[in-house]
C-alpha cells in the first residue's frame, strides 16, 4: 500500500512538472514528456500511461470478447469455459483457456489436438502464447458477445 502511495505521489510530481514545462514552451504535455531531454520524466509519465500492458496485467473486455470468439470459430473447439488472457510483457498477451474438444479421443489424440490449439493460437500477431487444457462437461460454456464495432470480429 505504501508503494502504491508514493508511485502515485511520483506520478502527480512529475505531471505537475511537465505541464509547467510544457506551458512554458507552449507545448501538449504530452509531447512534451516524449521530446523532454529529462529520461526521469518520461519514464515515470509514459510507464503510467501504459500501466495496462505492464506484466500481470489482465486484457480488456473487449480484447477479451475478440479472443473468445476467435476461438469459437476454429474447427477443434466445440466450447471455451474458461478464458483468461494477461500480459507476459509489453503487448505480450498471454493466453490460457479451457475448452471442449469436438468428438470424443482417447487421451493422447486429445493431447495432440490441445498442442496444435496452442500452436495455431500463438501464429496469432496478437497473442505471445497459449495453454489449453480440457473441460469438464459440467463447466458452464461462456458466451461470446457479438462485436460492437466491425473490427472487433475473429483475430488475424
Amino acid at each position: 500500500m505504501l508503494a502504491f502511495v508514493l508511485e502515485g505521489a511520483s506520478f502527480v510530481r512529475a505531471w505537475r512538472q511537465a505541464r509547467t514545462e510544457a506551458r512554458a514552451v507552449r507545448r501538449d504535455v504530452v509531447r512534451h514528456v516524449v521530446v523532454t531531454s529529462d529520461p526521469r520524466l518520461r519514464a515515470v509519465v509514459l510507464v503510467d500511461r501504459d500501466r495496462r500492458l505492464l506484466v500481470g496485467e489482465v486484457a480488456r473486455p473487449a480484447t477479451r470478447d475478440a479472443v473468445l470468439r476467435h476461438l469459437l470459430t476454429l474447427p477443434q473447439v466445440d466450447r471455451v469455459t474458461y478464458l483468461r488472457i494477461e500480459f507476459v510483457g509489453p503487448r505480450s498477451p498471454y493466453l490460457t483457456a479451457s475448452v471442449d474438444l469436438r468428438g470424443d479421443e482417447l487421451e493422447v489424440e486429445v493431447a495432440r489436438h490441445l498442442d496444435e490449439l496452442e500452436r495455431a493460437v500463438a501464429r496469432l500477431e496478437a497473442i505471445s502464447g497459449a495453454v489449453f487444457t480440457v473441460s469438464t462437461p459440467e463447466e458452464p460454456s461462456l458466451r461470446a458477445p457479438a462485436p460492437s464495432r466491425p473490427g472487433d470480429g475473429p483475430l488475424a
